[in-house]
Parts: structure tokens; sequence; C-alpha cells
């Protein structure tokens, strides 16, 4: 049960706005094509790989302390601020319902959610992310008509490799507070488990997502391309109600990130209310704008912390020997 509770909180995490809409799954990959799936394959690995780092980080170090902090509040501030804005866009465009409102909704009941704990969460999480798979799964069973997939050698190889680095980056590092949270609570072994099965269930609703985006093109150019795919079906409803709590699951963890690294609790209200206020703005310039940037600058902090422990194990080793 605790591999699955551990399992339930790193999908939560990560499966957010732009990847239960669809948004995020198409402007990382969708656009290579059939080169695509290359793409996805390595993300997952990049991600498995920094997370078992996160695992093993010296947190008790002045300086990684002060660094994880800074990043993840920063990071943390900027996947609650497009959460957000993914909600009031759900209101609006779906609903009907003024941004503000359905913004301020989403937030008075995360709070709530929240005020529960991390066992509170934990709980929310399970649930959520069962109907999450098997919703997702469903809908690729019935949109994917025909997905010709053609490698071709890409000629842009380097240069478009820094779009599975920017997604694996900025998603790891949404997951770095909860990793920390779990390493108070579980052990090693048992984190250690959970993040390769949350990994692998990861790389498979990416590839079905991605799918079902190739294999519909009318949903290429929309803001939610998975809610253009399930319009006028049964999956539609189902559909919204999940890409809901998704985005509910990842603002709880981003939670845990401002209020774990925030100088404050104050500091971390503020934020909270700035983030709110970002939200407001278009879902899909919030994601694409923001998303790339923070990817960027997590690489730097993922190959300091990947060098550390790097270090550190060769220097036990010795020891041993």
């Amino acid at each position: 049960m605790d591999i699955l509770a551990i399992t339930s909180i790193i999908l939560g995490s990560i499966v957010g706005a732009g990847f239960s809409t669809g948004q995020e799954v198409f402007y990382f990959f969708t656009r290579f094509n059939g080169n695509s799936f290359i793409y996805i394959f390595i993300s997952c690995i990049i991600i498995y790989f920094v997370l078992k780092i996160f695992i093993q980080i010296d947190i008790n170090n002045k300086f990684n302390k002060k660094i994880v902090k800074l990043y993840t509040l920063i990071f943390s501030f900027v996947s609650l601020s497009v959460m957000f804005s993914a909600f009031s866009q759900i209101g609006q465009e779906i609903f009907g319902i003024n941004k503000i409102v359905f913004g301020l909704i989403c937030f008075s009941i995360s709070i709530l959610i929240y005020l529960q704990g991390l066992t509170g969460i934990m709980s929310v999480n399970k649930i959520i992310m069962f109907f999450m798979i098997f919703l997702t799964i469903s809908l690729a069973i019935f949109s994917i008509n025909k997905v010709n997939i053609s490698f071709k050698l890409d000629l842009n190889l380097i240069e478009n490799m820094k779009w599975p680095i920017i997604y694996s980056s900025f998603n790891s590092i949404i997951c770095l507070p909860i990793i920390l949270r779990l390493r108070e609570r579980y052990h090693k072994k048992t984190i250690n488990i959970s993040i390769s099965i949350a990994t692998c269930i990861i790389f498979l609703l990416i590839q079905l997502i991605n799918a079902s985006i190739f294999s519909n093109s009318l949903s290429i150019d929309k803001s939610m391309p998975l809610i253009e795919i399930s319009k006028n079906t049964v999956y539609e409803k189902p559909l919204l109600i999940c890409m809901s709590l998704e985005i509910l699951t990842t603002i709880l963890s981003n939670y845990i990130g401002i209020y774990y690294s925030s100088p404050s609790s104050k500091i971390g209200n503020y934020l909270l209310l700035t983030a709110l206020f970002v939200g407001f703005f278009d879902f899909k310039d919030v994601l694409r704008n923001l998303y790339t940037i923070i990817g960027y600058m997590g690489v730097p902090l993922i190959i300091i912390l990947s060098v550390q422990v790097l270090s550190n194990n060769i220097h036990n080793n010795n020891n041993q020997s």
C-alpha cells in the first residue's frame, strides 16, 4: 500500500494541466511526428534517473539546502500559475463561467484538501490517478484511428534534444519537494520501487496521449487538444472531470513545494495569491512561455546535484575498498 500511495503522489506531481489537456505533450513531443516517440522515451529515462538522484542528495549540506529551496520556490510558483490558468480556462471555455470565479473555486477546494496534510493529499491522489490511467487508455483506444510511425534520421537531433531535456528538467524538479518529504517517512527502497513504477506509467500515458493527438490533426492548434478529441463522445464529461482533478493534485504538490521553500508562511501566502492572479491569463501562452524558461533553469541544478551524488558514491566506494 505504501508503494501505491507513493507512486500516486509522484504521478500527481507530474500529471497536471499541460499533461492532462494534451497541450504539454503536443508542445514538447508531437511536433516531431514519428520521432516524438523516441523523445518521449529519452524524457522518461532522464526523469527516472533525476528522481533517483534526489533520493541520495545531502539536504543537510548548507549549499544544497539553499539552492534546492530557491529552485523549488521558483518552480512550484510557475507550475502553480499554470495550473490555475488551466483550471480557469476550463471554467471559461467549457462551462461558460468567469475565469476569476472558477479560479477562486479551485483555490478554495485545494486549500481545504491541503489543510488535511500529506496523508489526505496521498489519499486523494490514489483515487484520481487510477481514474486518470483508466480514462487515458480508454480514450486512446477510441481516438487512435491509424498512426503511421515512421522514424526518420533526425538531422537536427542535437538541437531538438533540448525539448526532452527541458521537459524532464521541469517535471523532475517539480517532484523534488515531494521526494524530500517522502524521505522523511518511507524507506529509500520503497521510494525507488515507486519511482520505477511511476516512470513506466508516465511513459505509457505520454505515448498514448501523443498517439491520440498525432492521429487527430484537428486537435493540434487547440489550447486543450484532448478535449477537442473527446468532444461529442461519452468521454467528454469524464475527461473534463478527470482533467480538473488532475490539475487539483498538482496544485496540492505545488503548495507543498512553496511552503517547504518559502522563508515564511506569510511569503508563501503572497506567492499563492500571485500565482492565482497569473492564472487568469491565457493557458496556452502561460504554459509555453513559463515551462520553457523554467525548464532551461533546471538543467544547472540537476547537473550540480548529479555531480555531488556521483562524487559521494565514488568516495564511499573507495573508503569501503
